[in-house]
């Protein structure tokens, strides 16, 4: 069961703000995400872009497959009804549903937020 931790989270910041160009050793769940950019700063911008408001907000974020660069849906409040989350892997699924239930609940763009992208656009279709 893969997530995402915060140690991976502060090196992708420093690669974001150039403190670093590259990733001594990368973790199983990073190494794909390295090539979501045309370079390692761009890849660290989607990658935080992606994972960084979740990980910041939420003890441990498990990370879907195939973990792919989505783009997010900027938030609008948009309404939506509960849906079973065709998602993989379990922990992923469950997490997301969690998630979606808050929003649900709540409206907020905080709980927006943590929707991972692939699960916000299927959602919004």
């Amino acid at each position: 069961m893969e997530y995402f931790c915060d140690m991976c989270l502060s090196t992708w910041k420093r690669v974001r703000d150039g403190e670093l160009n590259h990733f001594m050793q990368p973790c199983s769940t990073c190494d794909g995400m390295m090539t979501w950019g045309k370079d390692v700063r761009e890849s660290a911008r989607r990658v935080l872009e992606v994972w960084g408001y979740a990980v910041e907000n939420v003890d441990r974020v498990y990370v879907c497959e195939p973990n792919v660069y989505a783009r997010r849906i900027p938030f609008r409040g948009q309404r939506v009804q509960f849906q079973h989350l065709e998602v993989k892997p379990e922990a992923f699924r469950a997490q997301q549903e969690r998630f979606l239930s808050s929003y649900i609940t709540t409206g907020r763009k905080e709980d927006w937020d943590l929707l991972h992208p692939s699960v916000q656009w299927l959602i919004a279709s």
